[in-house]
């Protein structure tokens, strides 16, 4: 993966310690709590336990499932899906909206695309405490899509059209 210099990186570089991290420290909560209803509560209280902490991290592990790396340059994003790195048209970014107060981000798209209609990001694991540094690199995101947006694309004179 050949990373260019005029990259900035709208993700934090802790994406895999709050994608993995957390989900271990719920599940490690989960089992000190059934580990505690074990021995002081009864069989209802860890079949409650269970399931409601089990839904839990079910609904985390569902809404962290699209977040990803990102970086952006003034042409292109690029998603990190592992060892795989998408690029995507900054002309293709419909919306970009904080999804919750921690600082989870949402990139709409345009056109649905290997990822979907649209994906999320983390620029900060710290969020709701630097977020106005944080929120220049947003700005600067979204100024970049607007900018995509007002190019004229250029068609050469031998393209086909369909």
């Amino acid at each position: 993966m050949v990373q260019s210099s005029s990259r900035i990186n709208l993700s934090t570089r802790f994406h895999l310690f709050y994608k993995y991290g957390t989900a271990t420290f719920i599940v490690m909560l989960m089992m000190a709590l059934l580990y505690y209803s074990f021995v002081h509560e009864s069989f209802f209280g860890i079949v409650f336990y269970l399931g409601v902490h089990g839904y839990l991290l079910y609904l985390w592990l569902k809404a962290n499932a699209l977040v990803y790396q990102v970086q952006f340059d003034e042409d292109f994003v690029f998603v990190n899906k592992g060892k795989v790195e998408i690029q995507i048209p900054l002309a293709n970014v419909k919306d970009i909206e904080l999804k919750s107060v921690l600082g989870l981000w949402r990139i709409d798209l345009v056109y649905a695309d290997v990822l979907g209609n649209h994906f999320y990001c983390k620029p900060s694991m710290l969020y709701p405490f630097n977020f106005k540094k944080k929120e220049k690199v947003i700005d600067l995101f979204w100024s970049y899509v607007e900018k995509a947006k007002c190019r004229e694309i250029i068609i050469s004179n031998n393209t086909l059209m369909s």
